[in-house]
């Protein structure tokens, strides 16, 4: 997308549009769709939001900080290459029959635990987000509380049989 004048508004207002333009091609090399106002209402959006996370760009995330936080826009030229980063090797389709709402067991650091699916992110290299059970029934409760969302690959969960039977 050819960012213009008239794009620059809320959140991103005093970006320059070659910075719109860069935070959009990261949207969409982490499976997002292109979609301009999720940084109009949130400069700094997530995966998870619909952005992109700092951590997975071969920028980094300090890089992206001093960007989106500090408004150092100079450290991005002004002719941004059309490809920054390689293309990212596509992980092998989810074939296994997980679906929103199936309680897993999944490694965190050394433990196993139980969580809850949120979301499957198909071509993903963490394609699994999940919360703790509690989080996921008070989800839809409109509390403020927050709950951590973790990410795994396939190889880190195993269904929680005993849910199934």
């Amino acid at each position: 997308m050819k960012v213009e004048e008239r794009h620059l508004i809320d959140s991103i207002k005093d970006f320059p549009a070659r910075v719109v333009e860069l935070m959009l091609r990261k949207q969409v090399e982490q499976g997002n769709k292109e979609d301009i106002s999720v940084f109009q209402r949130k400069c700094d959006a997530s995966l998870i939001e619909g952005g992109f996370n700092w951590s997975r760009t071969v920028e980094g995330t300090p890089f992206w900080s001093k960007i989106i936080n500090l408004h150092q826009f100079g450290l991005i030229p002004e002719e941004v290459p059309a490809k920054t980063v390689e293309e990212p090797t596509p992980s092998p389709a989810i074939n296994i029959n997980l679906k929103v709402g199936d309680r897993i067991v999944a490694k965190l650091e050394k433990k196993s635990t139980e969580r809850v699916v949120v979301a499957i992110l198909e071509g993903a290299d963490y394609p699994i987000l999940t919360v703790s059970p509690l989080g996921f029934t008070e989800l839809p409760s409109g509390t403020n509380r927050q709950f951590t969302i973790t990410s795994h690959k396939l190889d880190e969960i195993k269904l929680n049989l005993l849910e199934l039977s």
